[in-house]
């Protein structure tokens, strides 16, 4: 067996090592973590990264197949010589850990949102499901089916205008494709007076807390909270009409509260 051992020419060794250091140092890149960031930054990264550095490995005793680097020779290598030079770097599969290190990078930054931010994050998900993949200001005034409304004053489907479309006959509307019973409840309660974004917004947070879904997202905890609400929403993972999945889903959680933690004005 060669001095390397089984660890070969230690390539596998160094990118570990060469991905934990671009992590680390993206961690700190000014800015807001988003990817198209984490993708300038980690360019640069790679042009600079470990000119100068030195690669020790100490060992001295023979390989006995134990997961440590004992068998190898005192000696020291330049980087450079351990792994091609970062032009070469970009291989699908160094690609795809390249996009796994900024959403690691992002997730991690994503663990300091407030509880707030997370809940923020977590209704622009809802929305998102709802409209296949749309978060504007038009989809607080959608209806089911796709039709659109102008007048907020009210529910614009109330009891007998119904809307039928694939084959199911539905009151929903707005952001949350908020019924109209539900809306009336809430109405009567004097929770809200209107059909405006502001009161879309309020019937859909007390809908989190009715669940009992609130607390496990402003922890961050998606999938927890996915599990009390996919009946309510049916367009969240694990639902019946569903075209998310779960990992999907974490995926646009982490961007969205990064956006909230970032790139949009505090509320």
């Amino acid at each position: 067996m060669s001095t390397f051992g089984r660890y070969g020419d230690l390539t596998g060794f160094y990118d570990e090592i060469f991905f934990y250091d671009l992590e680390n140092y993206l961690m700190g890149m000014p800015g807001p973590p988003t990817m198209e960031n984490c993708g300038f930054f980690a360019a640069q990264f790679i042009q600079d990264y470990h000119k100068d550095q030195q690669l020790e490995l100490y060992g001295q005793a023979p390989y006995t197949g134990a997961d440590n680097f004992s068998h190898m020779e005192h000696r020291s290598f330049s980087v450079s010589s351990l792994r091609p030079r970062p032009r070469e770097f970009d291989s699908p599969g160094h690609m795809a850990r390249y996009d796994q290190v900024c959403r690691n990078v992002m997730q991690r930054h994503a663990k300091e949102a407030t509880p707030e931010q997370n809940v923020r994050a977590f209704l622009r998900l809802i929305r998102y499901a709802e409209h296949d993949g749309k978060d504007d200001s038009s989809v607080y005034h959608t209806l089911y089916g796709g039709g659109k409304f102008t007048d907020d004053k009210t529910h614009p489907l109330p009891k007998g205008h119904e809307i039928t479309k694939w084959g199911h006959r539905s009151s929903a509307a707005g952001a949350y494709q908020i019924l109209y019973g539900t809306w009336k409840e809430q109405k009567d309660k004097g929770l809200v007076n209107d059909f405006s974004p502001d009161a879309q917004d309020k019937i859909a947070r007390y809908k989190l807390d009715e669940k009992g879904a609130r607390t496990l997202i402003e922890e961050g905890d998606v999938e927890g909270a996915m599990t009390k609400l996919r009946h309510e929403w049916t367009s969240l993972p694990g639902a019946t009409q569903s075209k998310m999945t779960m990992q999907q889903a974490h995926v646009l959680f982490t961007d969205f509260v990064i956006e909230e933690m970032y790139l949009k004005e505090k509320k």
